[in-house]
C-alpha cells in the first residue's frame, strides 16, 4: 500500500513538471517556457504535512527529472543551422593548409595560392566570430571560426618558436 502511495506521488509530482496537454507548443521561433516544478514548500502546503523522508527523495527525484528534462528542451533550442561563414572559413583554412604545406614542393604558384586561402581564411573566421560575439544567435558553428584560427596559426607559432630556438642555438655555438 505505501509502495503503490509513493509511486503515485512521484506520478503526481511528474506529472505536474510535464507541459499540459491542452497547451499549445511554441513557434519554432520563439523561446519555450519551461513549467514550473513545484517546491516542496508548496506541495507540503497542498498536502497540508511535512513530507515523509520517503516522499522527499521521491520528491528530490521527480524535480531532478524535471530540471533535466528543462535544460535537454533549452539545449535543443540551439540546434539551428550553422552559420555558413564560419564553416567556409574552417574549409579555406584546411584547403590552405594542405596546399602551403604540400604547394610549394610541387610549383611555387599552388603554395602562394595556399597563402591566399589561408589568408582569406583568416579574414573570413574573424568576421564570423565578431558575428557571433555580444549577442546570443540561433546558429551554431563558432567552434568552426576558432578551430579555422587555431589550424592556421598553430603551425606558424610552432614554426615562429623553431625559428627562434635556432636563432638562440646558433648564437650559443658562435
Amino acid at each position: 500500500m505505501k509502495l503503490a502511495y509513493y509511486l503515485l506521488l512521484m506520478l503526481c509530482l511528474t506529472a505536474a513538471a510535464l507541459p499540459a496537454a491542452g497547451v499549445a507548443a511554441p513557434a519554432p521561433g520563439s523561446p519555450a517556457v519551461a513549467p514550473a516544478f513545484p517546491s516542496r514548500v508548496t506541495v507540503e502546503r497542498q498536502l497540508g504535512r511535512r513530507l515523509k523522508f520517503k516522499e522527499r527523495i521521491i520528491y528530490r527525484m521527480a524535480e531532478r527529472k524535471a530540471t533535466r528534462r528543462a535544460r535537454r528542451a533549452r539545449s535543443s533550442e540551439n540546434d539551428g543551422p550553422y552559420a555558413a561563414l564560419s564553416v567556409v572559413s574552417f574549409g579555406l583554412a584546411v584547403l590552405g593548409l594542405l596546399l602551403v604545406a604540400g604547394g610549394f614542393t610541387v610549383a611555387i604558384f599552388v603554395g602562394v595560392i595556399g597563402l591566399i586561402l589561408a589568408g582569406a581564411a583568416v579574414v573570413t573566421a574573424v568576421i564570423s566570430l565578431f558575428k557571433f560575439a555580444g549577442r546570443h544567435s540561433y546558429k551554431r558553428g563558432r567552434g568552426f571560426a576558432i578551430a579555422a584560427l587555431a589550424l592556421l596559426f598553430g603551425p606558424l607559432l610552432l614554426v615562429a618558436l623553431l625559428a627562434l630556438l635556432v636563432a638562440v642555438s646558433g648564437n650559443r655555438a658562435g
